[in-house]
């Protein structure tokens, strides 16, 4: 009976450990595994390379039925990797050039991210995975290789699921994992040797066997019961006791308990199971799984822990709450930088639980070179390097426009990833704004270029004139002269001549931009209009001094007429008048109100 239990203890264990990859959220469902010899999906037409602009892609829906969702492999305590800590001048000379035009440079750029293994490329780095150019996507997967932790394991486990993915980027993710070295990688190696098809599975179990073989053994130790395993290390006996509690699913007090047990036993082989613990079950059972996650510090305890507070989470309010104060516990670089970027996602929570001060000081503490980047007055490498991840990652609008104005009030060399945001409506505007606060003729040139486009909207590009007008530090006249010459809209090419009659008159007149056809095709409205107001109130006039004497109200009529239409000719010599102001003038002018007042004194004396 005993030998029963034990086993059955070793089965529970394994229960805990993943069959398939990361634990995966209610509300994302874990794809079904590449099927070998399977065509991948059809690939789209080639992007533009001028202005390159990789927005992540939605998972896509595979047919079939989908495996239920498994916990994340058990883990040995494992080096923290550096969350930040490459050359800032590197970094930010490599995602700048993420903008080129060239894809052998975004390809370069992305190899060399991967080289400074900084966290904080991961999100950019995952962004390529769904790029439309293969070259492009196989760089991401090596580079994410590179560096290891949980956030790029889980990308590089999507893109293997990826169904448009070709059969050597999937090939090219087997061996990126290895390369991160984990126990967490072993188990998700060996996992999919067991999970995937054909040669892939093959090629896992392969890769598992030579890289891991200790992990492994240890592992098939587990599975087969072996006794001498738990005899060696007696700490396993009892961890494997409370991680079979924990899976009891029958006794929710039970599972509490033995999530606080492991908690106190520090064996961070515990994590994986205390994290699917914390995703589901009942509340009392999550918030001790909660709890216990965050006892235990480590790299993968916080990225479990920061994803129940990821939108969209797949916990209650309670749960999140615990989880950030369990992160602030942590009290890790690891931890402060996973804060750092659910402030941006979910700071309005963090706040309302009265958590931003613990998070503010947490920040401050760990990240302390990065805060005063971000908030250092003048520009600088590390500064730029700030501001770019915002710009690429864009996790949120508010952040997005954040890093454009700053980049602006700063006058940050950042300016190649400002471009594209010109076309991006929710912070175009700003970008544009960003863009004429530089002094120089780079800015300018942009924003000229901008205006020729007939891509971009009419206001903005009206507003870009004028920005390149204003700069009064410049001589802009060649500039001008040039976007007039390029200018196919002919209401931009009015604004352009006013803006050189005002600033360059001597240039305008010399090139004939003075004599420019104006827009005034609302005179002729404007006059009726004040044709007939001037003759009406004439002749109310007239009732009203003379009742009676019709003969004698002609020539006051006339008069007024006359006079009501010449008034707007002489009022707006060398103006423009469009066909909205004159109808403006007609309706909610100041004749109307005199009409009125006439007519109720004619009423008047009549009665």
């Amino acid at each position: 009976m005993r030998a029963l239990r034990e086993r059955g203890a070793v089965l529970a264990v394994l229960w805990l450990l993943p069959v398939g990859g990361p634990v995966a959220s209610a509300q994302e469902p874990q794809p079904e595994p590449a099927v070998e010899g399977s065509e991948p999906a059809a690939q789209p037409e080639p992007a533009e390379v001028v202005e390159p602009a990789i927005e992540p892609q939605p998972e896509p829906v595979v047919e079939g039925s989908e495996p239920a969702a498994q916990p994340e492999p058990a883990i040995e305590p494992q080096p923290e990797p550096a969350v930040a800590g490459a050359d800032p001048e590197v970094l930010r000379k490599n995602l700048l050039a993420l903008w080129s035009s060239d894809v052998g440079e975004r390809r370069a750029a992305i190899a060399a991210l991967g080289e400074t293994r900084d966290q904080r490329v991961v999100p950019v780095l995952g962004e390529f995975l769904r790029d439309r150019d293969p070259p492009l996507r196989m760089a991401a997967i090596v580079a994410l290789g590179k560096v290891a932790g949980p956030a790029s394991e889980d990308l590089l486990w999507k893109m293997l699921f990826w169904r448009a993915s070709l059969p050597e980027e999937r090939k090219a993710v087997l061996h990126a994992l290895a390369e991160h070295g984990t126990d967490r990688a072993a188990d998700l190696l060996d996992d999919l040797g067991r999970q995937l098809p054909g040669e892939y599975g093959e090629l896992a179990r392969t890769i598992a066997a030579e890289r891991f073989p200790e992990r492994l053994a240890w592992r098939r130790a587990l599975e087969s019961g072996d006794r001498s395993v738990l005899a060696e290390q007696p700490a396993d006996a009892e961890l494997v006791e409370l991680l079979a509690r924990l899976s009891e699913w029958r006794v929710p007090a039970g599972r509490a308990g033995a999530a606080e047990a492991l908690a106190r036993l520090e064996d961070l082989r515990a994590v994986p199971a205390l994290a699917t613990a914390a995703r589901s079950g009942p509340v009392k059972v999550r918030l001790a799984a909660i709890g216990a996650l965050g006892k235990l510090a480590s790299v993968e305890s916080a990225h479990a822990l920061a994803e129940l507070v990821r939108p969209p989470s797949p916990v209650g309010q309670a749960e999140q709450e615990a989880a950030v104060r369990a992160l602030v516990a942590h009290d890790s670089p690891a931890a402060a930088a996973l804060l750092f970027e659910l402030s941006f996602v979910s700071g309005e929570e963090i706040e309302r639980w009265g958590l931003s001060g613990e998070v503010d000081a947490l920040l401050g503490r760990r990240l302390a070179e990065r805060m005063k980047s971000r908030a250092s007055p003048t520009t600088s490498p590390a500064a730029e390097v700030e501001l770019l991840l915002d710009i690429r990652q864009r996790s949120s609008t508010a952040r997005l426009r954040a890093a454009v104005e700053r980049a602006g009030a700063l006058q940050a060399g950042v300016l190649p990833a400002l471009v594209p945001l010109l076309d991006d409506q929710s912070v175009s505007s700003s970008a544009l704004e960003a863009l004429g606060r530089y002094q120089g003729t780079e800015g300018v040139r942009i924003l000229a270029a901008f205006s020729v486009r007939s891509s971009g909207s009419m206001e903005l590009r009206e507003r870009a004139i004028r920005i390149v007008a204003s700069h009064t530090e410049l001589d802009v006249a060649p500039l001008m002269l040039e976007m007039f010459r390029r200018m196919e809209d002919e209401n931009l090419r009015r604004v352009l001549a006013r803006e050189m009659v005002l600033r360059y008159p001597d240039v305008a007149s010399q090139h004939g931009l003075d004599r420019l056809e104006r827009d005034r095709r609302g005179l002729v409205p404007m006059m009726l209009v004040g044709a007939a107001h001037g003759a009406a109130n004439m002749w109310l006039l007239s009732e009203v001094s003379a009742p009676g004497e019709d003969k004698i109200m002609v020539l006051p009529a006339l008069g007024g007429a006359i006079l009501g239409a010449g008034t707007p000719l002489l009022l707006t010599l060398g103006k423009e008048i469009k066909p909205s102001e004159s109808l403006w003038v007609g309706t909610l002018g100041l004749w109307g109100i005199t009409e009125g007042l006439f007519l109720a004194a004619a009423m008047d004396r009549h009665k």
